[in-house]
């Protein structure tokens, strides 16, 4: 059976005590989350979320419910994604970490990287429609006889 920190499952349920559900004050969060980013050292939201014990959904849900959070958030990546770029291009941060998230972090490159697959997809949907287009053709000109199919 699985366990954590010498509890079962059903025993940590158990103990859980409901209470009131609790209530974040979005501008307070938003003020922490901008002294936060100031610090060089910090390099991504997980960090923020442990150091100040608050679940990534609340982040998310801030970020969709409170314009003051969403404006600090916005801020806050745009100041992670330079520091970012800034450790890779000073061989402290790994590629591939930094590779993974920075779209994430870099409104731009997240916007150049949209725009280039949207850009591929109508390519390639309209690859696939003269495809169809050329098949009823062909289907037109076999029906009426204008070409045959021989083996």
């Amino acid at each position: 059976m699985e366990q954590f920190m010498g509890y079962s499952k059903a025993e940590l349920l158990a103990r859980r005590k409901p209470g009131p559900k609790r209530i974040y004050d979005p501008i307070k969060i938003a003020e922490e989350l901008l002294e936060w980013v100031d610090d060089d050292d910090s390099l991504n939201f997980v960090q923020f979320c442990g150091d100040h014990g608050y679940l990534p959904g609340l982040i998310w849900r801030l970020d969709k419910e409170s314009t003051e959070f969403s404006e600090a958030y916005a801020i806050a990546k745009m100041k992670l994604a330079a520091r970012r770029e800034r450790h890779l291009n000073a061989e402290i941060m790994n590629y591939g970490a930094y590779q993974r998230y920075q779209a994430l972090y870099d409104p731009f490159l997240r916007r150049d990287e949209t725009d280039e697959k949207d850009a591929d997809a109508k390519r390639q949907k309209g690859i696939k429609d003269s495809e169809q287009m050329n098949l009823i053709q062909l289907a037109k000109l076999a029906a009426d006889g204008k070409i045959s199919q021989k083996d």
